[in-house]
């Protein structure tokens, strides 16, 4: 069969997802494929092809397919230990422009996962120290190996929240687990690591454990970065001000909030 058959007649997976699986089996960018519809795939090609579109069939994750994802302009390798990097997390980047970090500063990235949030601030803000830490050895493995493919000099850590960590920071990202455990959730979703997705009966249990922690740990008039749910957010703001955190500004799922003493 060729790229065009694939395209036009493969309907069992949507036509972005058909397109990317593409420029993977054949190591060719898209606008080489578009260009060459006649093209025609090998046994070898067309099997591959065909097991990886069974994959996403049954609910993989695409970027676990080809291990990547790109976020904030960045190719990021992704394993099925860490979560997959997703767009709305990109909020926090954008947030963290509105405050512009200085060279004397310092940011944390709590749960780091494969790193991107971390690295994506290192990248955009060379100057500043950024520590990356994670529960899990084989999450922080793999972003060890994105801070080493990017070429940026993050500091990792193996720490549950920040057990191992001895500083005080000017801004703390954390995009934490926060998803219900009786939340209606996606194939897709199930087959990330569940430690990095679910968090207690209302999602909050990891950022109620981690508020008290990051107080201690941000510099006066610093900065906290939470995501969670919209529907969480009001808990989050309650619990923050228990704690001298004041919402000072939100994106999305994402809520930013200054320690006041």
């Amino acid at each position: 069969m060729n790229i065009s058959s694939f395209l036009g007649d493969y309907a069992l997976i949507d036509r972005i997802d058909t397109l990317v699986i593409l420029e993977f089996v054949l190591q060719k960018d898209r606008a080489w494929i578009l260009a060459h519809g006649d093209y025609e795939l090998n046994a070898k090609q067309q099997q591959k092809f065909e097991q990886l579109v069974k994959k996403r069939v049954n609910g993989k994750p695409l970027a676990y397919i080809i291990g990547t994802k790109e976020f904030y302009g960045h190719d990021f390798y992704v394993t099925k230990d860490v979560l997959v990097p997703r767009p709305e997390s990109e909020a926090f980047l954008d947030l963290l422009d509105d405050y512009k970090p200085l060279p004397s500063q310092s940011l944390i990235d709590v749960g780091t996962g494969s790193g991107a949030l971390g690295i994506s601030a290192k990248i955009a803000y060379p100057f500043i120290q950024v520590t990356a830490t994670d529960i899990s050895k084989h999450a922080l493995k793999v972003a060890q190996k994105n801070a080493a493919h990017l070429n940026v000099d993050v500091k990792f850590v193996r720490s549950d929240l920040f057990s191992y960590i001895d500083f005080k920071y000017d801004y703390i990202f954390a995009n934490l687990p926060y998803v219900p455990t009786n939340f209606d959730v996606s194939a897709e979703v199930l087959s990330e690591p569940s430690i990095a997705v679910f968090s207690g009966q209302d999602g909050l249990d990891c950022i109620k454990m981690f508020i008290p922690q990051a107080t201690q740990h941000c510099n006066k008039l610093g900065y906290v970065f939470i995501e969670s749910l919209k529907i969480q957010h009001k808990k989050v703001k309650d619990l923050a001000n228990n704690y001298n955190l004041k919402l000072v500004n939100t994106n999305n799922l994402v809520q930013v909030y200054q320690k006041t003493n």
